[in-house]
C-alpha cells in the first residue's frame, strides 16, 4: 500500500534506546566514549560524518569511507580487484608447499659441498672431494664459453667467474678444477680446496702458504668469520688486486678460481680491462642438459622424442620456460633417472618454497631483507616506490648505530645477483618518458611465499614489518595502499587469529579510515582462504551488531560495512546484504556513505536483484524512520553513480596486466560511463520504479534524489539515446504510481528543460513525454501541474 503522497511528518521517529542502555545499571552508568571531535563543515575528523546532514551530502559529494576521496576508492578497488584476479590464475597452476614451508622439511642446495663435511667457523679451508662430486662432472654440458675460461685458468692461474646463481656456475667450477694438472707433476689432480675466510685475501702483499694446490673462494657464500672491512668483496676486486693475486700464484704454482655475483664496483671496471675476469660462460640449453644426464652421448631419435614426450606429458616444458636454470634440468634428469614420479618432481620444483627458503635462509642483511620484502608487498609498482618503501623498512630494521653509510645501499645492485629472481622492466605498452620501470619477481606466486616466510621466520623483525606496513596503509599513493593491504591479508592467512589481533582489530579500532580501509581488505582476503569464510562473516556480523554509539563500536561497523562489499559480497550477496542492514540500522550516521559505496560493489557484482529486493524491504516503513532514509539514501547514490569497475578500469588483452594510462599513476574518471542501474534500467523495472517513487515522495532524500536525478538527464542522457530511452521508460513508470509523481516529474521536468543557465533537452523530451502517457489524475489539467507543485 502507498504511503499519503508528500506527508511529511512535522517530527521524526525517535531513535531506539541505546543498546548498552538496557544491559543493566552497572553498564549504563559508565560514561560515554568521547563523541569525534567536528571540523567546520561538520564531519568527524576521522571521515566519516557525524550527522544526518553530513551523512547525506557525502552522499550528494560520492564520497565513501576513504577519507572522501570517492576516486581514490574506485582505483583502490580496481587495483585490489586486479591483485586477486591475478592471485585466483596463478592458483590453477603451481601451488604454496606451506606443509612444507612451516615444518621445515624443504630441501634446497647452493653451497659448495666439501666432501660432506660441515663448515665450522675457525677453519680458514675446507677439503673439496671431486670424487665425492662425480654427479656434477658425469654429464656435464660445457656452455660455449668454457674452453675459452679454462684457458684462462691454465694460463694465468687466476680466473673470476662474476656470474649470477642459478646458472650452473657452482658445476662449472667443479668442472674447471677437473680440467686442472698437477702443478708437481703426475697423474693425480691437484688438491683443491675451498677458503672460507676471505680476510688474508684482501690484505696487501697476501701469498699462499702451500703449494701445488687449486683454490676456490666464494665470495656470495663463504664463512666470513671477519669484520666486513677486512674481508675480500666483490666490489674491492681490482686491477692491482689481480695482478697482484695472479703473480702470487703462479710464483707458488697454484691455481685460484674467485666466484662472485655480476661485476659491480671496481670489478666492473677491471672486467672491461683484464682477461682474468669472466662474465658469462653462455646458457646451455635445459633440454640438452637433460638428455647428456638421462641418455649419455646416446642420441638415438626414437629414446630422444619419448623423453621429450614424457617431459610435455608432466608439465615440464611449462617448468623448464620458467625456470631455465641448469639446477631445475638437472633435478628433472635426476627425476628421470632414478624411477621418481615426474609429475611430483614438476610440482615440487615449481613451487616456489622451497626457492624462498633457500635464498631468505641465504642472505640475511638487512638490505636483502628489505628489499625481498618490499618487492613481495609492492610487487608490480614502479621500482623507486620500491626502493623507497625498502628503504624505509631497512631504517626500521637497523639500529642507527648499526647503519652504515646510505651511499652503500644500492639496492639495484643486487638485481642480477643476491635478487636475481626479481625484475625490474617496462611494462609492454609504455613507450618513451612515459615508461616507468616495475618490479615482479620471475616466477608465479614466489611474492607470497616470501610473505609467508618472512611473516614466519624472521620474528624478531615481526614488529618493524607491523610499524611499516601500518605506514603503507596510510601513503600518499593509493596503488601503495592498496597492495599493502593485499599483502596484509595474505599474512593474514598464515594464522588468522594472531593476525585478527596484532593486524587487523588494531587498524579496525584506529581513527584513520585508511587504515579501516586495510583492516576491511584484509578480511575480505582472509575469508577467501579455505574453511574461512564461515568465521570471517560471523565476525562482521558480530561487529555490525555491536552496541552503543562509542567510537570502538562505530569504527567496528564501518570495517564490516566495508568489507561486505568486497570479494566475500560478491560470493555471498544474501549474508552481506545481513551484515550491511545492521550496520545501516545503528543510531548513528557515521556508516551511511560506507554502506552505500558497499551496495554499489554488490551491483556492479551482478547482484542487482537481491540488492534491490533488500532496499525495498528495508524502506517498505516508507515513513521518516532512520532506516528507511538512509535505505533510499543509498539506493539513490547506487542507482545513478558510475560504477567503479566502468570509471576506472583500464581493459587490456588476456594475459596482460592493465596499466595506468597517466605517467602519474592516475586514471581519468569516465564521465560517460553510465550507472548500471540507468543503462540497464528496463532489467530491473519492476523493483527500480517503487524505490524511486519512495525516494521521490518525501525529503529529506528528495531534495537529493531531484539533484542527482538532473546530473543523470544532463550527464547522460543528454548524449545517450540508449540511456534517454531508460529513463524515460523509468519516470514513465514512476509518474504512474499512485499519488502525486506525475504532478512531481512534470514540474521539474519542466524547471529543468527551461533553466537558461542549465538547459536540458532530455528533460523536454520526456516532459513531453510525459504529458501524452495519460490525463493528470482527479481532472486537474497539465497546464495547472506547474501552478500546484509552487501552491505545494
Amino acid at each position: 500500500m502507498s504511503q499519503p503522497d508528500d506527508a511529511e511528518a512535522k517530527n521524526a521517529e525517535p531513535a531506539a534506546e541505546p543498546k548498552h542502555r538496557r544491559q543493566g545499571d552497572e553498564e549504563a552508568q559508565k560514561p560515554p566514549e568521547p563523541a569525534p571531535r567536528q571540523s567546520e563543515g561538520g564531519a568527524s575528523e576521522e571521515g566519516y560524518p557525524a550527522s544526518e546532514e553530513e551523512a547525506l551530502r557525502a552522499l550528494g559529494d560520492g564520497a565513501g569511507e576513504d577519507a572522501g576521496l570517492p576516486s581514490q576508492h574506485a582505483q583502490y578497488m580496481d587495483i585490489i580487484k586486479q591483485i586477486t584476479e591475478r592471485y585466483a590464475g596463478d592458483a590453477a597452476g603451481p601451488s604454496i608447499g606451506t606443509l612444507a614451508l612451516f615444518q621445515d622439511t624443504v630441501e634446497f642446495g647452493g653451497d659448495f659441498n666439501t666432501g660432506g663435511a660441515a663448515r665450522r667457523r675457525g677453519r680458514a679451508s675446507f677439503r673439496i672431494d671431486l670424487d665425492r662430486l662425480a654427479r656434477h662432472l658425469r654429464g656435464f654440458v660445457e656452455p660455449p664459453n668454457f674452453a675459452a675460461a679454462v684457458s684462462v685458468l691454465l694460463d694465468r692461474h687466476l680466473l673470476i667467474l662474476a656470474l649470477a646463481p642459478g646458472t650452473g656456475r657452482e658445476t662449472a667450477v667443479y668442472n674447471l678444477l677437473d680440467r686442472l694438472p698437477n702443478p708437481g707433476g703426475g697423474q693425480t689432480r691437484p688438491e683443491c680446496r675451498l677458503l672460507s675466510e676471505t680476510a688474508p685475501l684482501g690484505a696487501p702483499g697476501w701469498r699462499p702458504d702451500i703449494r701445488h694446490c687449486a683454490f676456490v673462494v666464494d665470495l656470495d657464500g663463504a664463512i666470513e668469520t671477519h669484520r666486513e672491512d677486512e674481508g675480500l668483496t666483490a666490489d674491492r676486486i681490482d686491477e692491482r688486486w689481480i695482478s697482484e693475486t695472479a703473480a702470487a700464484l703462479r710464483e707458488t704454482r697454484n691455481f685460484m678460481i674467485v666466484l662472485t655475483g655480476p661485476e659491480r664496483g671496481a670489478l666492473m671496471e677491471a672486467a672491461e680491462r683484464s682477461a682474468h675476469v669472466v662474465t658469462t660462460l653462455g646458457r646451455v640449453p635445459a633440454m640438452e642438459i637433460i638428455e647428456r644426464r638421462v641418455l649419455g652421448t646416446d642420441r638415438d631419435p626414437g629414446r630422444r622424442r619419448e623423453l621429450h614426450a614424457r617431459l610435455t606429458a608432466c608439465g615440464a616444458g611449462e617448468l623448464l620456460r620458467e625456470c631455465p636454470e641448469p639446477r631445475v634440468a638437472a633435478r628433472l634428469a635426476e627425476a628421470v633417472n632414478t624411477g621418481r614420479d615426474l609429475a611430483a618432481t614438476v610440482r615440487e620444483l615449481r613451487d616456489p618454497t622451497g626457492e624462498v627458503h633457500r635464498r631468505l635462509s641465504r642472505y640475511r642483511k638487512p638490505e636483502y631483507v628489505s628489499f625481498a620484502v618490499a618487492s613481495a608487498v609492492l610487487e608490480g609498482s614502479g621500482y623507486l616506490t620500491v626502493s623507497d618503501a625498502a628503504l624505509d623498512l631497512y631504517a626500521m630494521l637497523v639500529p642507527d648505530e648499526e647503519k652504515p653509510p646510505l651511499s652503500r645501499l644500492r639496492f639495484r645492485d643486487q638485481l642480477g645477483a643476491e635478487q636475481n629472481w626479481i625484475e625490474v622492466a617496462v611494462p609492454s605498452g609504455e613507450a618513451g618518458h612515459r615508461g616507468a620501470p616495475r618490479v615482479r619477481f620471475r616466477r608465479p606466486l614466489v611474492q607470497q611465499a616470501v610473505l609467508e616466510y618472512a611473516w614466519t621466520y624472521l620474528d624478531s623483525d615481526r614488529p618493524a614489518f607491523i610499524r611499516w606496513l601500518r605506514r603503507l596503509m596510510t601513503h600518499s599513493d593509493v596503488e601503495v595502499r592498496a597492495r599493502a593491504a593485499v599483502a596484509a591479508g595474505v599474512l593474514a592467512g598464515s594464522d588468522p587469529a594472531h593476525a585478527l589481533h596484532r593486524l587487523v582489530l588494531p587498524w579496525a579500532l584506529d581513527g584513520s579510515p585508511l587504515l579501516r580501509q586495510a583492516a576491511a581488505t584484509a578480511l575480505d582476503l582472509l575469508s577467501t582462504r579455505p574453511g574461512l569464510a564461515g568465521e570471517t562473516w560471523n565476525l562482521l556480523g558480530a561487529w555490525a551488531a555491536e552496541g552503543g554509539t562509542g567510537t570502538a563500536p562505530r569504527r567496528l561497523a564501518l570495517v564490516a560495512g566495508a568489507a561486505a562489499g568486497r570479494i566475500m559480497g560478491s560470493r555471498d550477496p544474501e549474508r552481506a546484504l545481513s551484515v550491511l542492514r545492521a550496520v545501516l540500522d545503528r543510531d548513528d550516521w557515521a556508516p551511511l556513505p560506507t554502506v552505500a559505496s558497499s551496495i554499489l560493489q554488490l551491483i556492479e557484482f551482478s547482484h542487482v536483484r537481491q540488492v534491490l529486493a533488500a532496499l525495498l524491504e528495508w524502506s517498505a516503513a516508507q515513513d521518516k524512520s532512520p532506516l528507511v532514509i538512509k535505505a533510499l539514501s543509498a539506493f539513490v547514490f547506487a542507482s545513478t553513480e558510475p560504477a567503479p569497475e566502468l570509471a576506472w578500469a583500464v581493459r587490456a588483452p588476456a594475459g596482460r596486466a592493465r596499466e595506468p594510462r597517466s605517467p602519474l599513476g592516475l586514471l581519468p574518471a569516465d564521465e560517460d560511463a553510465a550507472p548500471l542501474l540507468l543503462a540497464h534500467a528496463a532489467e530491473h523495472r519492476s523493483q527500480l520504479v517503487p524505490l524511486w517513487a519512495r525516494a521521490l515522495a518525501r525529503k529529506p532524500v528528495q531534495t537529493q534524489a531531484l539533484a542527482r536525478l538532473r546530473s543523470c538527464l544532463e550527464t547522460h542522457a543528454d548524449r545517450d539515446m540508449a540511456v534517454r530511452a531508460q529513463m524515460r521508460d523509468l519516470l514513465l513508470g514512476i509518474a504512474a504510481q499512485p499519488g502525486q509523481h506525475r504532478e512531481r516529474l512534470l514540474y521539474h521536468l519542466a524547471a529543468w528543460a527551461r533553466d537558461t543557465a542549465r538547459p536540458n533537452e532530455a528533460a523536454a523530451q520526456i516532459h513531453t513525454a510525459l504529458l501524452r502517457d495519460e490525463p493528470v489524475p482527479c481532472g486537474r489539467p497539465a497546464t495547472h501541474a506547474l501552478l500546484w507543485m509552487e501552491e505545494r
